[in-house]
């Protein structure tokens, strides 16, 4: 704005300049002008006198007036000089720089009277002006032409004195013109650095400084519409800040793997998920080519097929890291920057879960069938023995018929379970919450299965504290306990031992199960809790359990807020324990 500001200054010290020369030069050009009218009178009145007083005076050739016009001339400052009618100099009052006769005085006439002229000085630096007239006889013969001249009044000296004064009187108007201007400029130039200021900090993308106005209506407009747009541009960069923001965590906390590549293949952007199913820390390594950190051949088939294509590429595959992914892979192409600037988003779906569940389900259905096949096959064979002619010997008839009603309540428990873990899973039961004694129910379920323990020669301890309660529905919490204490009866060794043991935590109550049994294997504790899933096929069977007991356990703990764990080692017995809230109402 400074460069600006000189310019204008230059520019307008230029043009006063300029005028101040012109208006000079017509003043002096006006002044000359008007000096030499004023001479050119004098010189024809003082021409007029000198005629008024020859007059009268009888004279036959004009060399007869040389005594009479001597002393005029004297008398005057102008300068005489007489010519003959051929124009031949007769008198000169001045011995210096005699001028001829110029033509128009030779052939003046009486009619004629005056003739004024100006003729430039040898040295050219000034004038002389001059004024001619016939000079006759008595008889009014023209016997002679008398001109009286005169030098131009110091024209030097005299205009010098005007433009001093002229030029003086432009500085005084220039120096204030100059303060006027430079004082109005300044204030035109200051809204213009408002405006600027608040332009550059936009292109800065600082868009918090705003116009303050300055009574200019023209620029003050302007700078009102720049607030709006910087008003406008602030609210839709925090918009679109909030959206990036909002966008951002939404792709971070996707559990979709997910990432970005441009046309020459590098990473733009991934998410943590992407990196997680990856095990590599992608965001380290943005600007890469893909291809470093995906080797699955599959998977680069699928994108070269879509950067080769341009349509979307998607295939279901298993990929093995430290643990085995099931991916549902999709490939979208799209556009970056612009039209020709071609792009892949790469979204990888983790359906392992689902699969599992699927398997599960599956596995379910046909578990579900081969357990109630079992009761149901063993009913109809003994039946139809029956019929065949059994009913005749009544020993093998009251054998069947217990057998029979052996299966008959096998299969009502299992329907009663597979009934009891479907309203579990779809929390259509209600429960009757009520403050329980913890003590009182593990006490209960002792003197249930203490017999059955007694039997094996297993030692059922417990470890309880004294007046504990919860929150909970007693029912559910005895058939929690009876279903993990039965079993670890069950799955236990002659001699050995299953203990209780309960321990108060800050928001729950910790009730553990421990034995000195068979154990698990690792491979099998993640399946444990599965439905129809049996660690022991055989001792399961002949124990006459459902395969259900575990997951419906889980399912009561789980829809209650609490949750289930266990550990344990093969041949070295195991430990569930349960986790229930304490002292907080469903």
């Amino acid at each position: 704005m400074n460069k600006f500001y000189r310019r204008i200054i230059i520019l307008f010290l230029s043009i006063i300049i300029f005028l101040s020369i012109l208006v000079g030069r017509i003043l002096d050009i006006q002044y000359r002008e008007e000096n030499a009218e004023k001479q050119l009178q004098q010189l024809g009145e003082q021409i007029t006198i000198i005629e008024m007083q020859l007059e009268g005076r009888e004279a036959e050739r004009v060399e007869d007036l040389l005594g009479q016009i001597t002393p005029i001339a004297q008398s005057v400052r102008a300068r005489v000089t007489l010519f003959d009618p051929q124009g031949d100099l007769v008198y000169d009052s001045s011995e210096v720089n005699h001028s001829p006769a110029t033509t128009e005085e030779i052939n003046l006439s009486e009619e004629d009277r005056l003739i004024e002229g100006r003729k430039s000085m040898d040295s050219g630096e000034s004038m002389f002006f001059y004024v001619s007239t016939a000079i006759s006889s008595a008889d009014n013969q023209r016997i002679g032409v008398l001109r009286l001249a005169d030098i131009e009044n110091d024209p030097v000296i005299s205009t010098g004195f005007v433009q001093t004064y002229f030029f003086l009187f432009m500085l005084i108007s220039l120096a204030v013109l100059f303060l006027f201007f430079r004082y109005w400029t300044k204030r035109l130039l200051q809204p213009i650095d408002q405006i600027k200021e608040v332009t550059v900090n936009i292109i800065n993308q600082d868009y918090s400084r705003r116009y303050r106005g300055n009574n200019f209506r023209e620029l003050d407009e302007l700078g009102y519409s720049i607030n709006k747009l910087a008003s406008k541009l602030e609210f839709q960069v925090q918009e679109l800040e909030t959206r990036n923001e909002q966008l951002n965590k939404l792709i971070e906390n996707l559990n979709i793997g997910i990432m970005l590549l441009n046309e020459s293949r590098l990473i733009k952007m991934v998410n943590p998920a992407m990196s997680e199913i990856l095990e590599i820390n992608l965001s380290d390594n943005i600007g890469r080519p893909y291809i470093h950190f995906i080797s699955n051949p599959w998977i680069i088939e699928l994108v070269e097929a879509a950067y080769d294509t341009g349509k979307p590429q998607s295939e279901e595959f298993n990929l093995m890291n430290s643990e085995e992914y099931i991916l549902d892979a999709t490939i979208i192409p799209v556009n970056l920057a612009s039209e020709s600037d071609h792009g892949l988003i790469i979204l990888f779906y983790d359906i392992t879960e689902i699969r599992r569940l699927e398997k599960v389900r599956t596995d379910f259905v046909a578990n579900a069938s081969h357990e109630l096949r079992t009761p149901v096959t063993a009913l109809k064979g003994f039946t139809e023995t029956l019929l065949d002619g059994a009913l005749e010997d009544k020993e093998t008839l009251i054998h069947f018929l217990e057998i029979m009603n052996e299966e008959s309540e096998r299969l009502d428990l299992i329907i009663g379970d597979i009934l009891q873990l479907s309203r579990l899973e779809q929390r259509t039961d209600r429960m009757r919450l009520e403050t329980v004694n913890v003590k009182e129910v593990i006490e209960s379920v002792y003197h249930i299965l203490n017999q059955k323990a007694e039997n094996k020669h297993i030692d059922l301890r417990l470890n309880v504290i004294n007046d504990l309660t919860i929150w909970y529905d007693q029912d559910t919490l005895k058939q929690i306990l009876l279903n993990l204490i039965n079993n670890a009866i069950l799955y236990n060794r002659e001699y050995g031992y299953v203990e209780v043991s309960v321990v108060q935590l800050e928001y729950e109550v910790q009730i553990c199960i421990q034995d000195n049994g068979i154990g698990i294997k690792n491979h099998e504790q993640t399946r444990i809790f599965e439905r129809f899933y049996r660690v022991d096929k055989d001792r399961s069977r002949n124990s006459g359990g459902t395969g259900l007991g575990l997951s419906i356990v889980r399912h009561m703990v789980e829809n209650t807020g609490g949750k289930i764990t266990l550990e344990s080692k093969l041949n070295k017995g195991s430990s569930f324990c349960v986790y229930l809230p304490l002292g907080k109402k469903m």
